[in-house]
């Protein structure tokens, strides 16, 4: 039931020895833990979507529905879906991966923005119905993704 002698020495021991630390200090080294983990995982999102707004079951309401998936972006992942692009790929992914399998000649300039290069990268290498521009992505109609990677793999291999 009691601790023995030495293990109570041991821990009075440690407790006089140890610096004390703040709970803002503690709370930084838990947030740094946390953003630690967030960094080297792969983030992916359940949406819940309540059907109604009285808890009852088997109950559906369309208007809170539809405001939720509004809210929420499905609409317009939807929409982009049913336009044919599957594949959002950021700006700045675009221009590292695939302007090395650009001519030199039609690479874009360093000082262009992020978008400008990505599109002009992506001229380069594919007909405008292939893909579209966004403000912070790159729309691909399904196979272009899957083609680009392996046009990049040739080049990568061949140098």
């Amino acid at each position: 039931v009691f601790a023995d002698r030495d293990d109570v020495a041991a821990t009075l021991q440690r407790k006089r020895g140890a610096k004390f630390q703040g709970v803002v200090a503690k709370f930084q080294r838990s947030l740094d833990d946390l953003m630690g983990i967030l960094d080297a995982s792969d983030v992916h999102f359940v949406r819940c979507i309540k059907p109604n707004m009285d808890k009852r079951s088997g109950v559906w309401d369309s208007e809170p529905i539809v405001r939720q998936l509004r809210c929420s972006g499905i609409l317009e992942v939807v929409r982009v879906f049913g336009m044919g692009f599957p594949d959002r790929v950021p700006h700045s992914e675009i221009i590292s991966r695939y302007q090395v399998i650009v001519e030199p000649a039609r690479r874009p300039d360093q000082s262009a923005s992020e978008k400008s290069a990505c599109e002009v990268v992506l001229k380069a290498l594919l007909e405008a119905r292939e893909y579209a521009i966004g403000r912070s992505k790159a729309f691909l109609k399904s196979g272009v993704l899957a083609r680009l990677r392996v046009l990049r793999e040739q080049e990568v291999a061949r140098r």
